[in-house]
C-alpha cells in the first residue's frame, strides 16, 4: 500500500489554469471600463470667496453694453451732406415785393378817399334838393332828403356837413311852426360851428335862434342872440 501511494504522481493545483484566465479577464475589464470608482474631488469654497463672487464691489458698477450704432449707408451720407436747397430771392424780386406791399395801402386809401368823396357828394346833392323842395313848400320831400344827407354825413364824421344839414332841418322845422324842434337843431348846429371856428355860420344860426326865441315869446333872449350875431359878423379889429 505504501508503494502504490508513492507511485501516484502529484496532481497540480486545479485552479492554476483558471486563475490565469481570471487574471486576464480582470485586466481587460480594467482597461475597458473608465475609472468611475474614483470621483473628482471638488475643492471647497470658503464663505469669504463665495461672497466676493456673488456680490459686486461698489467701486466697480456694472457697465451696460451700448448697442452698436449702425454705420450709415452711402445713401444716408449723401442725404445728410446735401441739405435742402432754398431759393434765395433776388434783389429784383425783393424790390417788387416791397413795392407791391407799399402800393397796397396807397391803393386802399385811394379807394377809401374816392368812396368818401362820392358819398359826400351824394349828401351835398341831397341838401341842395331839400332846399329846392322847401322853396316850393314840398316839406316832406325836403325832410326826407335832409335826413338822408345827415345819415351819410354822421357815418363819415364830416362835422361841417353835419352842422349844415342840422341847420337846414332847423329852418324846415321853423317853417312847419315847430319852434321848439327848430331851436334844438339850431343850438346843435351852433355848437358844431363854434368848434370849427366858423364865425360867419355862427352869426347865421344866431339870427335864426333870435327869430325862434321871439316865436316862443322870449324877446330878451332873442335880443341877446341878435347882439351876439352882430358881434360875430363884424369882429373888432385888434391889430395895431
Amino acid at each position: 500500500m505504501t508503494d502504490k501511494q508513492e507511485e501516484r504522481p502529484e496532481k497540480e493545483p486545479a485552479d492554476a489554469p483558471g486563475s490565469e484566465q481570471e487574471s486576464s479577464l480582470d485586466e481587460a475589464k480594467a482597461t475597458a471600463e473608465p475609472a468611475m470608482e474614483e470621483p473628482e474631488v471638488e475643492t471647497e469654497v470658503t464663505p469669504e470667496e463665495s461672497e466676493a463672487t456673488a456680490e459686486p464691489t461698489p467701486d466697480e458698477p456694472e457697465v451696460e453694453a451700448e448697442p452698436a450704432s449702425e454705420e450709415p449707408t452711402a445713401e444716408d451720407k449723401t442725404i445728410r451732406e446735401e441739405p435742402e436747397a432754398t431759393a434765395e430771392p433776388t434783389p429784383e424780386a425783393t424790390e417788387a415785393v416791397t413795392e407791391s406791399t407799399a402800393e397796397e395801402p396807397e391803393s386802399e386809401s385811394k379807394v377809401d378817399s374816392a368812396e368818401r368823396n362820392k358819398r359826400l357828394e351824394t349828401a351835398r346833392k341831397a341838401i341842395a334838393s331839400a332846399k329846392h323842395h322847401m322853396r316850393y313848400n314840398r316839406r316832406d320831400a325836403a325832410r326826407e332828403h335832409l335826413e338822408q344827407a345827415l345819415s351819410i354825413l354822421e357815418e363819415l364824421g364830416d362835422q361841417a356837413g353835419i352842422a349844415d344839414a342840422t341847420f337846414e332841418l332847423g329852418i324846415l322845422s321853423a317853417l312847419q311852426a315847430d319852434h321848439s324842434l327848430a331851436q334844438q337843431h339850431y343850438q346843435r348846429a351852433l355848437a358844431m360851428w363854434q368848434k370849427l371856428g366858423d364865425l360867419v355860420r355862427q352869426a347865421q344860426v344866431l339870427v335864426q335862434l333870435g327869430h325862434v326865441s321871439y316865436c316862443l315869446g322870449d324877446s330878451i333872449q332873442a335880443q341877446a342872440y341878435y347882439a351876439e350875431a352882430h358881434e360875430k359878423s363884424s369882429p373888432t379889429d385888434t391889430s395895431v
